[in-house]
């Protein structure tokens, strides 16, 4: 019997986390005097070697801080910010990228990016945040993670995969 069930039964596919896909965490603070980013990146397996070598300028198997801070430019300014429709400049406070090949292809280094934006004078009335990540858009989960301080608020917002935008309601005290 366990013969003729097995025979007649067919075989379902799996589904597993696709090996050629960023992971976008993007944590996002709203502070009485500036917007805060904390952005990691963790690429798929197959995408891994291809960061790393890309990064890598020299070819020598090792990413020096030099080599970080130029392809991490590049990369950062794929992440955008608009305040009521015009472009809040963000600044790229600190990176923080894989020690090694090893370690990154584990997963258990990930490229972290801290990036922030002062908010400019007299803004006293609800505005609204856009952010955009158009880093490798079209192989790309994106998951956002709102808070804030100082007693600002914000309404839930509106997201569709790399667009989220949020209304933000400034501390009145």
């Amino acid at each position: 019997v366990l013969a003729f069930l097995l025979f007649f039964t067919q075989a379902r596919p799996v589904s597993a986390h696709p090996a050629d896909v960023y992971a976008h965490s993007i944590y996002v603070t709203f502070t009485q005097d500036a917007l805060e980013i904390k952005w990691e990146i963790k690429p798929g397996p197959m995408l891994v070697s291809y960061l790393w070598f890309e990064a890598d300028a020299d070819k020598n198997d090792a990413v020096s801080e030099e080599e970080v801070q130029v392809w991490a430019k590049s990369r950062a300014s794929k992440l955008t910010a608009f305040l009521n429709d015009n472009t809040l400049p963000l600044t790229l406070d600190k990176v923080d990228f894989p020690s090694t090949r090893d370690a990154f292809q584990a997963g258990s280094e990930l490229i972290t990016f801290y990036l922030s934006a002062p908010w400019p004078e007299g803004l006293d009335d609800a505005f609204n945040i856009t952010l955009r990540n158009g880093l490798e858009e079209q192989k790309s989960l994106n998951w956002y993670y709102l808070a804030s301080e100082d007693g600002i608020q914000f309404q839930a917002p509106q997201q569709k995969n790399n667009n989220i935008t949020v209304e933000v309601f400034p501390s009145t005290a």
